[in-house]
């Protein structure tokens, strides 16, 4: 199930932010035209992932600075996040909450 949760223009490229998409806080990082959506909540220490930073194709928890791989949810540290797919569809970044 498909759920509309931005426009496109709503988060610049290299950045991140915390979303609301049903009954899940996401995390949704923008790299270039790509979006990516995780669990919000670093497993570490709890931290909001979305106030973390991009860098490259990584998330980092703003509390630790753990790493966390935008296309897996994984890691280095051994831990891992939800991850859900995305799509932009007439403008809008669409996330499918079903599927993690």
């Amino acid at each position: 199930m498909w759920l509309r949760i931005m426009s496109v223009d709503a988060i610049a490229a290299g950045s991140c932010c915390v979303v609301q998409a049903g009954a899940r806080r996401l995390a949704i990082a923008r790299v270039g035209e790509l979006f990516f959506a995780l669990e919000n909540t670093c497993p570490h220490a709890g931290g909001s992932l979305g106030e973390g930073y991009v860098s490259r194709a990584t998330l980092h928890c703003p509390q630790h600075d753990w790493p966390f791989d935008l296309t897996t949810g994984k890691s280095e540290m051994g831990d891992c996040v939800a991850t859900f797919p995305t799509r932009v569809a007439g403008g809008w970044v669409e996330v499918d909450v079903t599927v993690s």
